[in-house]
């Protein structure tokens, strides 16, 4: 959803988004720990699945040469309550000045 170093740029289909799942919300610029952070959790969740078993275009399996990476995130409800509380949280991880 956002990328580091690129300030309030919303990628509706960016890595790690719900986009495939569900609509997506505006953001701001992440710090690069909490990209590092969100990646790792985004893949811990494709591990319990069997989406990293087969060749799909969500593993980039469509192009040849590409690395294989899981982006989108999984369990709408889970993303949802995170995304509260970390705006209950003031935002921590985002570089909002």
């Amino acid at each position: 959803m956002m990328v580091h170093g690129f300030r309030n740029v919303f990628n509706v289909v960016g890595p790690g988004g719900t986009s495939a799942f569900t609509n997506m919300t505006l953001a701001i610029e992440p710090t690069a720990d909490a990209e590092a952070g969100w990646i790792a959790h985004v893949n811990k969740l494709a591990q319990r699945t069997l989406y990293l078993s087969c060749a799909s275009w969500y593993l980039g399996a469509n192009i040849p040469g590409k690395p294989r990476v899981f982006m989108p995130a999984i369990g709408f409800p889970q993303y949802a309550a995170r995304c509260a509380a970390v705006a209950r949280e003031g935002y921590p991880g985002f570089v909002t000045g």
